[in-house]
């Protein structure tokens, strides 16, 4: 080739491009803006967002609030509720709104104060556009509580009487377990900031296809002790 080039008079072919710094960063630039917009991309069905609906049966126009919400400490540390859904959600104790949010994949800690008693654990779930559920464990100071098929479901309530400490559920079908895990979503989704080993199943009502599905689960604490007789002002208004 050399020999050729010799005879036809020709010069090699050398590049004469100098190296140009601002060239590269702006190559490095693109290549992370591009790895950016795929993570952005992947993480995009984790964000997923529903509309939780206004009707009064499924909790529409409900205040957010209770004196037994505390705020001195997060997870782990205390009792309170552990919860995320595949889609949106209302969280009722004894008919308060205590939480709510209309993320997919978004675990949540509302800690709590339990009275002796009967405590009523309602939820208002809302589904995405995937599979849905809900992820529920409850921890009063003397043991956890796990959603699971114990829990009751209900995906046509006629009004909100529901939330309602003793409301009668009897008539409800059992709640159904669904796919995922503690750090999954029956979407597929992961996600974290559920209790380590934890012993709860995602749940929903016996059709995956219902779009909304009301959840209860109710528990009672028994007063231990010298105070084993009262009652923790239950049935009280809190002051």
């Amino acid at each position: 080739m050399l020999a050729m080039r010799r005879a036809l008079n020709l010069k090699p072919e050398i590049s004469t491009k100098k190296f140009n710094p601002i060239n590269m960063l702006r190559g490095i630039t693109t290549i992370i803006l591009m790895f950016c917009f795929a993570a952005g991309f992947a993480q995009s069905k984790c964000l997923e967002t529903v509309t939780l609906p206004n009707e009064a049966a499924w909790g529409g126009g409900d205040s957010q609030g209770s004196m037994l919400i505390g705020n001195t400490y997060g997870p782990g540390e205390g009792p309170g509720i552990y919860i995320v859904a595949d889609g949106g959600y209302r969280l009722y104790l004894n008919g308060e709104l205590l939480a709510y949010d209309n993320a997919a994949g978004r675990v949540q800690f509302v800690p709590m104060t339990f009275l002796p008693g009967y405590n009523a654990i309602s939820i208002a779930g809302i589904n995405g556009q995937d599979a849905p559920g809900v992820l529920v464990q409850i921890d009063e100071l003397e043991k956890s509580y796990y959603s699971g098929s114990s829990w009751r479901a209900n995906a046509r309530p006629s009004d909100n009487t529901w939330k309602k400490k003793y409301y009668n559920d009897l008539q409800w079908s059992y709640a159904k377990e669904q796919s995922g895990s503690i750090t999954s979503t029956p979407s597929g989704v992961n996600f974290s900031g559920f209790p380590a080993g934890s012993k709860s199943k995602w749940i929903w009502s016996s059709n995956t296809g219902d779009k909304q599905a009301v959840l209860r689960y109710v528990f009672k604490i028994q007063a231990v002790g010298f105070g084993r007789n009262t009652t923790g002002g239950e049935d009280a208004e809190i002051v």
